[in-house]
Formats: structure tokens, sequence, C-alpha cells
């Protein structure tokens, strides 16, 4: 009976010390280079292509747990978005390795993907950038900035 109870009090303190982050601290800014010559039909071809190899990703998660990264796009009227911002759940201190790793295999699966350099700065979570939140973060946002 001993055993069993410490075992318990193990998994329950071994759980309890998983490290939380902040939404900043998992937040990865990238900044894209188009082509000049890209249409504003292949722009839209580049985004659907990366969604669709996103999910492809994501239903492989399994396989490839690390590469999963929640990804947008920024807003722009522009048909080129001049940045792109991740935002990971867990092992926020791998976020831009994670992300290359990710963009690299998204590359494979679309065509014309601009060449792109991950930013090391802090990003806030805001409308103009990528805002998700939940249980994942120290600072949950129980509103909407």
């Amino acid at each position: 009976m001993r055993k069993i109870l410490l075992l318990i009090l193990l998994i329950f303190f071994t759980s309890s010390c998983e490290k939380t982050y902040t939404r900043s601290e998992c937040i990865t800014k990238v900044k894209l280079y188009w082509d000049k010559e890209l249409t504003k039909e292949k722009r839209l071809e580049v985004n659907n292509k990366f969604h669709e190899a996103q999910t492809l990703i994501w239903t492989n998660q399994d396989k490839l747990k690390l590469l999963r990264a929640n990804i947008v796009f920024e807003y722009s009227k522009n048909i080129k978005p001049e940045f792109m911002y991740s935002q990971y759940e867990y092992e926020c201190e791998n976020k831009e390795k994670m992300l290359f790793s990710f963009l690299e295999h998204i590359k494979f699966y679309v065509p014309n993907f601009p060449k792109y350099q991950i930013l090391n700065e802090i990003v806030k979570p805001s409308v103009k950038t990528i805002s998700l939140s939940g249980h994942w973060w120290i600072d949950k946002a129980k509103f909407r900035e």
C-alpha cells in the first residue's frame, strides 16, 4: 500500500513541476522574403498549400510532435504579408529550432514558399501578431487584447 501511495505522490509532483511559460515566451516572429514576381493567384496557392501541409503535419503529430505549431500570417492589405507568427504550447525554449524544422518540412509541400528569417525578438501577443490563449500559458488571457 505504501508503494502505491508513494508512486501516486511521485507522479503528482513530477507532473506539477512541468515548466509553464508566458505567451510571449512561446511566440516566434518570422520575416518573409517573397519572390517579387509572385502574383496574387500564386500567393493564394502558397497560402492554401501551406495550410494543407500544416493539417497534414497535425494529423501525423505522433511522428512529428515537435514540429506542431500554431501559425498565422500577418494581416496585410498587401498580397504578400511581411511577417508570420508562431506560438507553441510546450518546450518554448526550443521554439526557434522547432519552427525551423517545421518550415523546412513545409517547404517540401509548398511550391513558391518564400525565403524566411526567424527573428530573435520578444513579441507581445495581440490581434496584430498572434494571440492564442489557454491553460498552456501562465498568462491565460481571460480577455482579448
